[in-house]
């Protein structure tokens, strides 16, 4: 749960704006970072994984009602200014699919940014020690606990009453709409189930990362130093 499936008028106004603003402000300096960028090669790369991305939302994991990301994939492939217009991207495409309410976009988009950016930098780092594909999975796993965690911060600060946001509800046998499902109630059930969803993600992102050295070793640059 790196992002928030929530409907308008479940985030308080003063949330939501915080999103946007912050959003704009993540997505400002990307775009400041690309100017000057080669476009013919930027553009396709971010529609590329912007398409990943898209793919691998909608692709639910019924058993444990989860699905992957690839936001961590799209940060460790990707330098960090696209990684976050890619995220935005679909984040915005999604909010017109009802994944999510128009006014969770600036929420979503900052919590994406920071997996994408987060896993990006961990990656970097891991890589000069260990196998690309090693770190990948370091690295997916690391994000996805952050920005996990930076969604449950979201709920805690905005006071949000799940029981009240639609599908939460019926996780602990209640209603949807029924008051009183609290962070807690939720983080219990939840994060058990995420975690098995983490490893899965972890594994896809790793092996995609190691698939990728074999036909594409470019876009995974290699360390010099020995790797274990």
């Amino acid at each position: 749960m790196s992002h928030l499936h929530l409907p308008d008028g479940v985030l308080p106004v003063w949330l939501w704006i915080a999103g946007l603003l912050a959003a704009a402000a993540i997505n400002g300096a990307a775009m400041w970072a690309l100017r000057g960028g080669d476009l013919r090669r930027t553009v396709p790369r971010i529609g590329v994984f912007a398409g990943l991305m898209l793919v691998g939302m909608n692709l639910e994991i019924v058993p444990i009602a989860y699905h992957v990301n690839l936001a961590a994939l799209t940060g460790i492939v990707l330098p960090p200014a696209h990684a976050v217009v890619a995220v935005t991207l679909v984040n915005l495409t999604l909010a017109t699919m009802g994944h999510g309410g128009v006014t969770v976009t600036g929420v979503n988009a900052t919590l994406l940014s920071i997996e994408a950016v987060a896993a990006g930098l961990l990656f970097r780092v891991s890589r000069r020690f260990v196998l690309p594909w090693k770190a990948a999975a370091a690295s997916t796993l690391g994000s996805l606990i952050l920005s996990t965690g930076a969604a449950l911060g979201v709920i805690a600060a905005g006071g949000i009453d799940l029981g009240r946001a639609g599908e939460w509800g019926g996780l602990l046998g209640g209603r949807p709409g029924e008051a009183g499902f609290r962070l807690p109630d939720f983080a219990a059930v939840f994060l058990p189930l995420a975690a098995v969803g983490w490893i899965i993600e972890t594994v896809v992102s790793a092996s995609l990362v190691r698939f990728l050295v074999q036909v594409r070793p470019h876009l995974i640059e290699d360390p010099p130093e020995k790797r274990s």
